[in-house]
């Protein structure tokens, strides 16, 4: 037996079918719009990633650039103390050069003269500077000028530090060494 609707019916209904849609829908647009806020997210993460990423590979060249330099006798300048070559102040009284130098003046750091890094122009080459520390002496020699028989000189001692940037201005990197 088959009864066909009346406008009775039709009358008496409340629409609880389109208000559970209704709800449905909004829940659904909720569980979009947080997951195209997480795709957001990872993808500044990973830029993030990247840029810090480019700017420790920059920094480390302009290490092995600036150790280069010395083991090439380049960098001999240290009594001017300016130029990207500084004397070590062993009294102290100033702060260490590194935390007061100005990374963008390029009379204050050395440029970074090795190969290109990268195809791309986005980023700035690494800067650097050198101190020469006070010299150590060798394991098992002395560190005075008056030893017995023909000592070894005592070694020259050199902090390098390098300065580089990102793929943007919001991330940066300093690294330093030391060599002798």
């Amino acid at each position: 037996m088959h009864r066909s609707k009346t406008k009775a019916d039709l009358h008496n209904q409340s629409g609880a079918v389109l208000l559970v849609a209704l709800v449905m829908l909004i829940l659904i647009t909720i569980v979009g719009i947080a997951a195209a806020r997480t795709q957001v997210m990872e993808v500044r993460m990973a830029g993030n990633l990247r840029n810090r990423s480019i700017a420790m590979q920059s920094a480390e060249a302009g290490l092995r650039n600036g150790e280069a330099g010395i083991l090439q006798d380049i960098y001999t300048g240290f009594s001017s103390n300016t130029a990207g070559q500084y004397f070590f102040d062993p009294a102290g009284t100033a702060a260490p050069v590194y935390l007061t130098v100005n990374w963008s003046d390029s009379t204050q750091v050395l440029s970074f003269n090795g190969p290109a890094q990268s195809s791309s122009s986005a980023f700035a080459p690494p800067v650097f500077i050198v101190e020469q520390l006070p010299a150590v002496a060798v394991a098992g020699e002395s560190i005075s000028s008056a030893q017995y028989g023909a000592g070894i000189p005592p070694s020259a001692v050199y902090r390098i530090t390098s300065y580089a940037q990102g793929g943007d201005a919001t991330s940066s990197v300093r690294l330093q060494s030391t060599f002798h």
